[in-house]
């Protein structure tokens, strides 16, 4: 049992150390295309169905102080989610936030162009 436990224990920490950041950092990357093309009446939608990496993506757009919520859409027998985003109010003008560093200064989230953004925002 205990070399079950530590088997798991091995499969979360390759999970948080080589999957997440990926997956953050595109969602760092559609955001930031968002923030510098988009304009105040735009929305950002994203297809999202796995219920953690939404939680991650809210997580993302609360960070960079916009509003991302979630609906259901029934297309037939299938439930699909689509997650909007979009600028918190037109009165508060938007400041992104510098990407988070480790204790030496390096930035945690690296902002590259190697993942595509296949999102779609519209005015």
């Amino acid at each position: 049992m205990d070399s079950l436990n530590q088997s798991s224990s091995v499969e979360l920490e390759r999970l948080f150390v080589e999957l997440l950041p990926d997956l953050i950092e595109g969602y760092e990357n559609c955001i930031s295309h968002f923030i510098e093309e988009g304009g105040e009446g735009d929305v950002l939608e994203l297809k999202v169905q796995d219920p953690f990496h939404r939680l991650l993506l809210h997580g993302v757009c609360e960070y960079h102080n916009l509003v991302s919520t979630t609906a259901t859409e029934q297309i037939g027998k299938k439930a699909m989610k689509t997650t909007k985003i979009k600028w918190k109010n037109s009165e508060t003008e938007h400041q992104p936030r510098a990407f988070p560093q480790d204790v030496k200064g390096r930035s945690l989230v690296t902002h590259t162009q190697k993942h595509s953004c296949s999102c779609n925002f519209y005015e």
